[in-house]
């Protein structure tokens, strides 16, 4: 068991992460060393396959664009119709998600 689950006592089963990859083998061609091709399929497909709520999410935490890419502008005007139409973003929505990139 998890040493942190010992810790506080807690009660839970054996972590499924340990023999268990965290992102099944047929969806793993995005997740790797380099970061993937930003395009609209790479978007969409990370969208709906591996939980993006924000757009910190998609830029930082799935694919490291955000590091990779040496126009962070032009990047977000790129991704961002893609992903509040993947995620039905509104407008207002949109907006706020850029401008938390860059607070």
């Amino acid at each position: 068991t998890d040493r942190v689950v010992d810790t506080l006592g807690l009660d839970a089963g054996p972590c499924r992460t340990a023999e268990e990859p965290m992102i099944a083998s047929g969806n793993a061609e995005h997740s790797g060393i380099l970061p993937p091709p930003v395009t609209e399929q790479v978007v969409r497909k990370i969208c709906r396959s591996e939980w993006v709520r924000h757009l910190g999410d998609l830029l930082i935490r799935r694919t490291s664009w955000w590091y990779a890419e040496d126009d962070r502008p032009g990047l977000i005007q790129t991704v961002i119709p893609w992903i509040a139409e993947t995620l039905q973003w509104s407008p207002g929505r949109s907006e706020e998600e850029c401008g938390q990139m860059f607070s």
